[in-house]
């Protein structure tokens, strides 16, 4: 192929500029080059694999722009690698439905690489792909189902490559990276049996506005079973250090986000919605990988929606997992499952669920404040075993439950615990302690006016009647898990209830 670039010529001699070569000038000096230029068909039945593979190669080390101009539908019928510095561009600022969710006739969009299900594109370092639709070689839509879903679509294969403004649909997996840092995928619509697999990323993945929901069967009409995702939307796996997940969506998995042994990751404003019949699904699972990982993992304004287990923490002892301003409704099981690790819940609505938070472990830590528990069939905080480490804070809202319903009786409510004297002093802050010891007591330090607590005990002291700081209906025998709840009238103490056990 011959260039005008380094063209010689003689004086005085006529020569005409073809418009081949004035292309050809043109891309030299910008570092992008057309896959028309190198023989791509894009009729969707050529294999233009090669033709895509000649134009990549073609901007050299230092990289560029490979165009897939918009009427072009280009079959990659084997695997197609991305050299370092190139981006693979479509023409759309982002690929969406292309009319309405009751059409979608995806095949018939251009800008488009229809992928054959026993290949991938692979990125190399800092190679992207921007502004493209892609798609399983075969497909109609809508696709009835995910049954036939097949293949891996992106697989990253270098530091610092990246995923912007594309569409990805009908693969076994989307995208997947492992051993890379860097990843960055940003405002992609991906519908898969799974969407993004990252595995043992040391140095921080970005992903942004990832949408994985189901574009290519919604116009099917075939229910629920149409709609839900036997895989991950978001996987993390071994390591995942710092990875940031902003502004993500997912509808339909079996797992919305799963971190498996990641540490230290944020997801931020995520959301996890389902069906409301997908049997055993969970829109955040937080667990370690062994005996370690899974370390402090923070969910902050993120939503959970008609799962089975809205939050599932699977974590070990010392392992903190923290859900800031985080809501759920709708999940036909738990809404909050900490079988196993320490976790903070702090903020956030609860509402429409069995039950809100369920431990289901011994010696999980666990603190829940300022939560909003709304419109729940069950307990807001339910207990399945003995355990003296559930820190019930003082500003929660239980939105028509009584104080006395809002836990089971494994659980000490307490934010303090106490050992029995004579005097008792209470801590200025805390509204239920828990009394441990046997020392007999008439004598409770600490009231104000309008105080309220409970005492709930783990001995067998005799709370006495009488004097001046004590007014109780008669001597109160303790036995263990008995509770007293008293009012402070701004001179004593004032029993309002009890409880024998």
């Amino acid at each position: 192929m011959t260039k005008l670039a380094g063209t010689k010529f003689t004086l005085g001699q006529d020569f005409r500029v073809t418009d081949r070569q004035v292309i050809e000038l043109s891309q030299s000096a910008t570092g992008s080059v057309s896959v028309l230029d190198y023989g791509a068909k894009g009729d969707g039945v050529a294999d233009d694999t090669a033709a895509i593979q000649a134009a990549i190669a073609s901007l050299g080390a230092a990289g560029g722009r490979v165009e897939i101009p918009s009427g072009m539908r280009c079959l990659i019928d084997s695997n197609l690698t991305v050299n370092a510095n190139v981006t693979l561009e479509g023409p759309h600022a982002i690929v969406g439905s292309p009319n309405n969710n009751t059409s979608a006739p995806y095949g018939s969009v251009g800008g488009a690489l229809l992928v054959n299900s026993s290949a991938t594109i692979t990125l190399k370092g800092g190679a992207a792909l921007q502004g493209l639709l892609i798609y399983r070689k075969g497909m109609t839509f809508p696709a009835a189902d995910s049954s036939a879903f097949a293949g891996a679509a992106v697989t990253i294969g270098g530091d610092d490559a990246a995923v912007f403004q594309c569409m990805i649909l009908g693969f076994a997996q989307a995208i997947t990276s492992s051993g890379w840092q860097r990843p960055r995928i940003y405002d992609c619509n991906i519908d898969c049996g799974s969407g993004i697999l990252i595995n043992n990323c040391a140095d921080i993945v970005y992903l942004n506005k990832v949408h994985c929901w189901p574009f290519a069967t919604i116009a099917a009409g075939g229910g629920a079973s149409s709609l839900q995702r036997g895989g991950t939307a978001f996987k993390f796996t071994n390591l995942n250090d710092w990875s940031k997940v902003t502004d993500c969506f997912s509808y339909g998995y079996f797992r919305g986000y799963w971190n498996s042994g990641a540490n230290s990751m944020t997801f931020s404003g995520c959301g996890a919605d389902n069906t409301g019949s997908h049997t055993g699904s969970i829109g955040f699972l937080i667990e370690s990988a062994g005996v370690s990982g899974g370390e402090d993992t923070r969910l902050i304004g993120c939503q959970a929606a008609a799962q089975e287990n809205g939050y599932y923490i699977n974590t070990v002892a010392g392992i903190q997992t923290r859900l800031i301003g985080s809501d759920l409704w709708g999940c036909t099981n738990h809404g909050v499952l900490i079988n196993a690790g320490d976790v903070h819940v702090i903020g956030g609505v609860f509402r429409d669920v069995p039950n809100a938070i369920t431990v289901n472990n011994g010696t999980s830590q666990s603190y829940v404040d300022e939560v909003r528990f709304d419109n729940n069939i069950g307990l807001p905080v339910n207990v399945t075993v003995s355990n003296s480490s559930v820190h019930i804070g003082l500003n929660n809202n239980y939105a028509g439950f009584s104080d006395g319903a809002v836990v089971t009786s494994n659980t000490y409510r307490v934010v303090r615990s106490v050992t029995s004297a004579d005097p008792l002093n209470l801590p200025v802050n805390g509204d239920f302690f828990q009394v441990t010891g046997n020392t007999n007591f008439g004598t409770l330090n600490g009231g104000w006016s309008g105080r309220r607590v409970t005492l709930k005990f783990t001995g067998t002291p005799t709370v006495l009647d009488g004097g001046a700081s004590m007014k109780l209906n008669g001597n109160f025998a303790a036995s263990v898990n008995a509770t007293l709840t008293l009012v402070h009238d701004g001179v004593a103490w004032c029993e309002t209830s009890r409880s024998t056990n």
